[in-house]
């Protein structure tokens, strides 16, 4: 037998051409063409006609055909190629019962270069009372610890350096006030001296 479509020899399956697409046995049987063929390609602008059968004793001389265009009254259909199949990866097998699993090595620590020298000062700075100078290496620490990426810490003891330093400053400014009031009260008291 002969594919209606292309014209292969397909003396094996009677069901249909694997180059083309299938064709039932009932359009090998009668010589027709399937209305709409399954698109298996980019849509094709010629007809295939078959003049004559081929002899029931030679399998291999093709039909005659006649390839004619047809005339485009509608647009062509674009091709559109089947989406890429999706890789599964195989799963590993499991080991046979009673085989020791593997020692996995212990995670790395991340790499850090330890604490910013700069927050351990502005900290110590910040518990005896120089409170401008732990304000200031305070925030200096802070802006190197956030540019580093995560390679060095001390964000907190920074940020305790800080506060400590604006505590003092509060202090210094309560101990100047009240210094001041007292010395107004001294000299209220003893006018002349």
């Amino acid at each position: 037998m002969f594919c209606p479509n292309c014209g292969t020899a397909n003396v094996d399956d009677p069901s249909g051409c694997p180059t083309c697409h299938p064709v039932t046995l009932a359009a090998w049987a009668t010589d027709t063409i399937p209305a709409e063929p399954p698109m298996s390609g980019p849509p094709s602008n010629k007809i295939v006609i078959t003049l004559d059968d081929p002899p029931a004793s030679d399998p291999v001389v093709p039909p005659t055909t006649v390839m004619t265009p047809v005339a485009a009254s509608t647009p062509p259909i674009p091709y559109m190629p089947s989406p890429a199949p999706t890789v599964v990866p195989a799963a590993v097998p499991a080991p046979p019962a009673g085989t020791p699993r593997p020692v996995q090595p212990a995670p790395r620590p991340a790499l850090t270069s330890g604490t910013n020298g700069m927050a351990i000062g502005a900290f110590v700075c910040g518990l005896l009372g120089i409170s401008v100078v732990a304000i200031v290496l305070g925030f200096v620490a802070r802006n190197q610890i956030n540019r580093s990426g995560g390679r060095e810490g001390g964000a907190g003891l920074a940020l305790a350096g800080i506060i400590l330093g604006f505590i003092w400053v509060g202090i210094s400014i309560l101990i100047f006030i009240s210094l001041v009031v007292a010395a107004h009260q001294l000299n209220s008291q003893y006018p002349g001296g």
